[in-house]
């Protein structure tokens, strides 16, 4: 089978996906969404324009980054108001031509299209596959906040139907999308929730937690401070219960400069060990950090179900996550989790205070937990989830 996935080929999200749906037997072309330089994983393959036919080897193929746009392309759309259709952070040049992607799939003629994300990759493919004739079926993967933060703002509106009708199948990690995707126009079959990252190796993951969660000294905190993201009220709400944090040591992934700083005042001015935790390598050596972890705590205006939760939950740390995501649709509230407002500092260190001070309660979670992901977050059970997904989508076209 030949499959078209476009999204953003720099997403760990996106490489983890492909990790599940690639049996070795299946053409996959990547097409970039943004023209982002960066690396990908070693057995992927890179292939120019020029070279892209429905003949291409079995395997894992990325269109160069470079050409997914022409000057004479890009010069039609420069009127165009890419800000109000993506995130505001993406500028115009970095973005994939509909145009180029129309004539991929037409060089490709794939068996399907699937889109990862919705406001880069699932817009440009609105774009690209106007007026197309023989177009394959499309799946749409909604992420995150796809649906559920880009619904209340008016302007998107209109994307958001054309995208919402132009989809055969729409596949997103929480089910309370495809409420909003019924409300824009969708009108597939429905389809059980699926997280973005396809799943894990839950059984070699599992073996990481050595250590029973009440027996952990360290949190670790989302480090996140932007249009979503509110690492910031996260290590405030840390600050509200400092009295006890002692002997305990916070660790704080990918921060924010802002929340780096405050950080490092929280260190000089409370004597907290609280720390920016450095990238690590490879997966495993971060789901080990992970492991050690009693309680990882996520702070976000909007989120879908995060990774780092589903790792959590895998190794046994305790999650404290706000109600904008859709956790409460794996975890029970205030038994195998807390949610939180992510407008309440006190209520988010009530729920870290409860969640470091009660053994009984993480420990009991951590055994549910472990089960759940096994249920939902396997590679093994995902990828056959996913491919008698494509199977069936595929056939739509004879």
């Amino acid at each position: 089978m030949r499959i078209l996935i476009v999204g953003m080929h720099n997403s760990p999200h996106l490489h983890r996906w492909i990790e599940t749906i690639d049996d070795g037997r299946a053409t996959i072309l990547i097409f970039p969404a943004t023209a982002s330089q960066a690396p990908t994983p070693a057995h992927y393959r890179y292939v120019g324009f020029g070279d892209i036919h429905p003949e291409l080897a079995p395997g894992v193929w990325v269109m160069d980054p470079l050409q997914i746009s022409g000057a004479e392309e890009l010069a039609s759309y420069a009127d165009w108001d890419f800000v109000r259709f993506t995130h505001s952070f993406v500028q115009p040049a970095w973005l994939a031509s509909p145009f180029r992607l129309r004539s991929v799939l037409l060089r490709f003629r794939p068996a399907l299209l699937h889109s990862l994300e919705t406001q880069l990759a699932g817009y440009l493919c609105v774009d690209a596959l106007q007026d197309v004739e023989g177009r394959p079926p499309w799946i749409a993967s909604s992420w995150g906040s796809d649906l559920e933060l880009f619904r209340r703002f008016e302007k998107h509106h209109p994307m958001l139907r054309r995208f919402c009708t132009g989809i055969d199948r729409f596949l997103a990690d929480c089910a309370r999308d495809m409420v909003t995707a019924r409300r824009f126009g969708y009108a597939g079959p429905p389809v059980e929730p699926m997280p973005a990252t396809g799943g894990g190796d839950i059984e070699q993951l599992a073996k990481l937690a050595t250590t029973p969660p009440s027996a952990r000294r360290s949190i670790i905190v989302k480090g996140y401070h932007n249009w979503a993201g509110r690492g910031l009220l996260a290590l405030s709400a840390l600050t509200l219960i400092r009295d006890r944090l002692e002997g305990l040591s916070v660790g704080v992934l990918t921060p924010a400069p802002q929340v780096r700083a405050w950080a490092e005042q929280m260190r000089s001015t409370f004597g907290l060990d609280v720390e920016a935790l450095p990238y690590l390598p490879t997966p495993e050596d971060a789901m080990a950090r992970m492991a050690n972890a009693r309680v990882v705590i996520g702070v976000s205006i909007s989120d879908g179900i995060p990774t780092t939760v589903l790792e959590a939950m895998t190794v046994g740390a305790f999650p404290v996550q706000t109600s904008t995501s859709c956790l409460n649709e794996w975890i029970v509230d205030g038994e195998t989790g807390i949610l939180v407002s992510p407008h309440d500092t006190a209520e988010m260190a009530e729920a870290i205070r409860r969640a470091l001070t009660d053994d009984e309660l993480v420990d009991r979670a951590a055994e549910r937990n472990l089960e759940m992901v096994r249920l939902r977050w396997s590679r093994e059970i995902n990828r056959q989830r996913a491919w008698d997904l494509y199977r069936s989508v595929a056939l739509t076209r004879d």
